[in-house]
């Protein structure tokens, strides 16, 4: 329908988020309604939706959004997120191999999904190693300390699976 109208919902609704959350859904609402494609309405629902965590419509508007503009990076990092959540790692695996080669998507932001995503997995190699590559799109020291600490943890947790595999791989 109208393309400005949608936007200036979906704006209104943006700028709630989240301290007004019945005005952010009223605005969606008038937002989809006069274009139920449109991207930022329908991630922002989404986001909506995984806040009161409502996950099958959470997927829904997200995917929604992604089928709406393949180029909609913020749809592909919640949805990531979704998956990660829900225990659909190859799903969330494949969304981020996408994702990564969209122009002006947030490299660091995916590997760190990746890592958490083989963490999930109990691949923890895997996970620091996708840590590392995370590394190489840092561009602030704020970010080079999240992923070092994010190693640290990893590691020690790597340990104390181990500890406790063997643990009980003895007690039987």
């Amino acid at each position: 329908m109208d393309n400005k109208m949608s936007d200036a919902y979906y704006l209104k609704a943006h700028d709630n988020y989240p301290y007004e959350m019945s005005v952010v859904v009223e605005n969606l609402g008038y937002a989809l309604g006069c274009d139920e494609d449109h991207p930022g309405a329908n991630t922002l629902m989404g986001q909506v939706m995984l806040d009161m965590s409502r996950l099958e419509e959470a997927e829904y508007y997200l995917e929604r959004a992604i089928q709406s503009d393949l180029g909609y990076v913020d749809a592909f990092y919640r949805l990531c997120d979704l998956k990660i959540t829900v225990g659909k790692y190859e799903d969330a695996h494949r969304i981020i191999d996408y994702a990564i080669k969209i122009d002006g998507a947030n490299k660091f932001l995916l590997y760190r999904y990746r890592a958490r995503t083989f963490e999930s997995q109990g691949e923890f190699d895997l996970s620091i190693a996708s840590l590392e590559q995370a590394i190489e799109h840092t561009y602030s020291d704020e970010d080079l300390t999240i992923v070092r600490d994010e190693v640290k943890r990893i590691k020690r947790k790597r340990k104390i699976v181990t500890w406790k595999g063997k643990q009980s791989y003895a007690l039987v």
